[in-house]
């Protein structure tokens, strides 16, 4: 039994040599974030000027422009994601060797 180890230890640094060149390595890039999704992303609603209570009008007014914010940013988010799973997919066939 220890000279079948002994031998298959000495063989095993032998089975990768062969004259085989090494394949290049492949090119990876990253898809940009779009400029649109930055500034959406920085995109904020001001805060209320003045000190103390707001009247009814103001809070609905401004109740209003925090959705209309989160819509657009859920939207930005949707576009930033699907960027990323397209990335994701196309790394996964790079490392496949499928591209």
């Amino acid at each position: 039994m220890r000279r079948i180890l002994i031998l298959f230890a000495a063989a095993l640094p032998l089975a990768g040599c062969g004259a085989t060149a090494p394949s290049p390595k492949p090119r990876i890039t990253l898809t940009e974030v779009p400029d649109d999704i930055r500034a959406c992303a920085r995109k904020i609603v001001p805060a209320p000027k003045g000190k103390g209570r707001i009247s009814e009008a103001d809070a609905y007014r401004l109740i209003s422009a925090l959705r209309g914010s989160e819509a657009d940013k859920s939207g930005c988010l949707d576009r930033l994601i699907a960027l990323h799973e397209a990335d994701a997919a196309r790394l996964a066939l790079i490392l496949d060797g499928a591209l």
